[in-house]
């Protein structure tokens, strides 16, 4: 695989698993299941479809990326961006806060990725 392709396959990943896991989490907060006597009632939000639809994409395109690089670099170097963006997405989306602590960790995450990055 080009050098090139890869990029805009590992971005892809990354754009369709924190929409997935954004949408997931917004789209999760409106569905509701209940359990009759004999019926059981699903409400699911479209967010929440449309979220796992692309979670299931970026897992596929993973799984292909996965194949044509190192696990040793592509997973840590993954997680930690995924991390991240879900993390900032959290925050200026959903307006969840985040302490001291959790500004530190993402800082050393950032870290991580650079380190790994560099070693290649």
């Amino acid at each position: 695989m080009k050098i090139q392709m890869f990029y805009i396959l590992f971005c892809c990943y990354i754009l369709l698993s924190t929409c997935g896991l954004l949408l997931i989490k917004q789209g999760g907060n409106e569905t509701a299941f209940s359990l009759g006597a004999q019926t059981l009632t699903m409400h699911i939000e479209y967010k929440f479809v449309v979220g796992l639809v692309c979670y299931i994409l970026s897992f596929l395109l993973f799984t292909f990326i996965l194949q044509k690089r190192d696990l040793s670099l592509i997973y840590p170097l993954s997680a930690g961006i995924v991390n991240v963006i879900s993390v900032i997405l959290g925050v200026v989306v959903l307006k969840e806060t985040i302490s001291i602590t959790g500004v530190i960790g993402i800082i050393l995450v950032i870290s991580g990725v650079v380190v790994l990055c560099i070693r290649r």
